[in-house]
């Protein structure tokens, strides 16, 4: 009786991942423009609160090429500095999102 009942709860299991699946379909996350987009925005407050590529740097701790390549849409920027970036520019970190 146990394995009967487990082969039907895997079953279960595997019908509701496919049919969710199906369900929640969306368009695949392009990496290039999530960057691109990230980096626009950052570029977008930085520029609107006056501050330069270099004095945003030197406010989070990294190197002034680091903060042109991620408003290029060049790297692929961790978590911890998006918050400091976004420590740096005085906002919280989602309105950093694209």
């Amino acid at each position: 009786m146990g394995s009967r009942l487990k082969r039907q709860f895997d079953q279960q299991t595997r019908d509701a991942i496919i049919n969710a699946a199906v369900v929640n379909r969306r368009k695949p996350i392009d990496p290039e423009q999530v960057q691109k987009g990230f980096g626009d925005r950052m570029r977008e407050v930085r520029l609107r609160k006056g501050i330069s590529q270099e004095a945003l740097a030197l406010i989070c701790d990294v190197d002034r090429t680091y903060v042109g390549g991620v408003e290029r849409g060049e790297r692929n920027i961790s978590l911890v500095n998006i918050y400091k970036i976004a420590q740096g520019l005085g906002i919280p970190a989602k309105e950093l999102m694209p």
